[in-house]
C-alpha cells in the first residue's frame, strides 16, 4: 500500500514539473485553525428565533407579491357517503395605495365549480358573482370604508411570523439549497393552541366555522412546514395537514384539511387592472349586508387578507 502511494507522489510531481509550474504545499492545520473554522461555521449557523426575526424585517420590503392557496376538504359522517370539497384562491396585491385582484374558485358537491373574481382599486370594488356571471359594484362611501379597514390591518404573514415566534420551542428545521424548512412537532399541551391560531390566521372564509369545530373536536394529526428562502428570507410556501375527530356517542365526524400556500413575484406587480367589461356593466345597488350575504354569497373575509406580503 506504501508503494502504491509512493507512485502516486511520485507522478503527481512529475506531472507538476513537466507544467513548469511550482506545486504548492498546503500546510497540516493547526488545532487554532480547526477552532476557529469550528467557531465561524457555529456562527453561520442560525437559530429558528433568527430565521423568523431575519424573515419579518424582509417583509418590511415587500411592496407587491402574489400567492395561490389550495385547500382540501375530506369530510366523513355517520351513516353518509364520505364527501370531498377542494378550492384555490389565487390572489395577487400592491401594498399602496392598496389594490388587489382575487379569484376564487370552490368545488361545490352537486353543484359544481363556484368562481367569483374580486377587484379591489383606488377608485372602486369591483364583484363577479359566481352563480349570476354579474359584476356588482359598492356604493363609494362603502368602498372608502372596506380600503381604510384593510390599510389599517397587519400583513397577515407578518402575524404568521410572530404567532410562529411563540412556539419556537416546537419548531426545527432543516436546510437544503435554497430555503430553510422549518417543522412543527407537535406537542400536546400546546397543539390545539397552535391549530387554532394558525386556522384563524390563514384558513380564509372556513376559519369561523373550523374553530368552533376544533374546540369540540380531538386533534388526531397536524402537520406544519414552512419554507424560507435563504438569498431573500421570504416566505415562499407553507403547508398544513390536520386530521380532526368529532365524538358522538357510537359514531364521530372526520375531517381531513390539506392546505399548501405558495408565494411569489415579489416586488413584482405594479398595477391591478379592473377588466373593462366590470367597468361598463358593474350594477350598483344599496349594501344591506344580510341581503348581499344571502343573496350574492359574498363574504367579508374576502377582505381579510388582502394585505398579505408574501403572495398568492
Amino acid at each position: 500500500m506504501a508503494y502504491k502511494w509512493f507512485l502516486l507522489v511520485s507522478a503527481f510531481v512529475f506531472l507538476a514539473a513537466c507544467s513548469k509550474t511550482n506545486p504548492v504545499i498546503q500546510a497540516e492545520p493547526t488545532q487554532e485553525d480547526k477552532e476557529e473554522a469550528r467557531e465561524s461555521e457555529t456562527e453561520d449557523t442560525l437559530t429558528v428565533e433568527e430565521i423568523l426575526l431575519k424573515s419579518l424585517g424582509e417583509l418590511q420590503h415587500v411592496e407587491s407579491f402574489s400567492s395561490t392557496k389550495e385547500l382540501t376538504q375530506d369530510i366523513s359522517l355517520p351513516n353518509e357517503e364520505p364527501f370531498s370539497t377542494t378550492s384555490s384562491l389565487y390572489t395577487e396585491v400592491i401594498q399602496a395605495p392598496l389594490s388587489m385582484y382575487r379569484k376564487r374558485v370552490s368545488e361545490v358537491p352537486i353543484m359544481g365549480d363556484f368562481i367569483t373574481d374580486i377587484y379591489v382599486v383606488e377608485d372602486g370594488i369591483y364583484f363577479r358573482d359566481g352563480l349570476e356571471d354579474t359584476w356588482f359594484t359598492y356604493p363609494e362611501d362603502v368602498t372608502y370604508e372596506i380600503i381604510a379597514i384593510e390599510e389599517e390591518q397587519v400583513n397577515p404573514q407578518e402575524q404568521h411570523l410572530e404567532m410562529l415566534a411563540k412556539y419556537t420551542e416546537q419548531l426545527t428545521y432543516e436546510e437544503n439549497e435554497s430555503h430553510f424548512i422549518l417543522t412543527f412537532e407537535a406537542n400536546p399541551d400546546v397543539l390545539t393552541a397552535f391549530a387554532l391560531e394558525l386556522n384563524h390566521l390563514m384558513l380564509d372564509e372556513l376559519a369561523a366555522e373550523l374553530e368552533e369545530f376544533m374546540t369540540m373536536a380531538d386533534i388526531n394529526k397536524l402537520e406544519y412546514q414552512l419554507l424560507i428562502e435563504k438569498e431573500t428570507f421570504l416566505q415562499t410556501e407553507w403547508t398544513m395537514s390536520l386530521v380532526l375527530d368529532l365524538s358522538l356517542d357510537e359514531d364521530s365526524i372526520k375531517r381531513e384539511i390539506s392546505v399548501t400556500e405558495t408565494l411569489d413575484h415579489f416586488n413584482e406587480i405594479t398595477e391591478i387592472v379592473v377588466p373593462q367589461e366590470a367597468l361598463e356593466d358593474a350594477e350598483e345597488f344599496n349594501l344591506y349586508l344580510s341581503e348581499f350575504e344571502d343573496v350574492h354569497n359574498f363574504d367579508m373575509n374576502d377582505f381579510k387578507h388582502v394585505e398579505e406580503p408574501i403572495g398568492f
